[in-house]
């Protein structure tokens, strides 16, 4: 992420919170946690409950949530929360 005003950093914050509250809801998770890599551009995403379903399961779930967004990243990569 280039440099950006503080405002757009709160602004990108946010979306991000408001993503992996999305897709808690989505998966209907009892516990989720983020973190992002500025350098790499990368999200990873733990929620709770997803180490019952198979990946496909968690592909379509998932992806009406992430098309929702419009956010610059290189990968979103969504975890079992251990």
């Amino acid at each position: 992420m280039s440099e950006l005003d503080p405002s757009a950093l709160d602004d990108f914050k946010n979306d991000l919170e408001q993503l992996v509250a999305d897709l808690q809801e989505a998966f209907d998770s009892g516990e989720s946690r983020y973190y992002y890599d500025e350098q790499q551009e990368v999200l990873f995403v733990e929620l709770s409950g997803l180490s019952e379903l198979s990946d496909e399961e968690i592909e379509a779930t998932a992806e009406p949530v992430l098309n929702a967004y419009d956010l610059d990243l290189d990968e979103i990569y969504i975890l079992p929360l251990n």
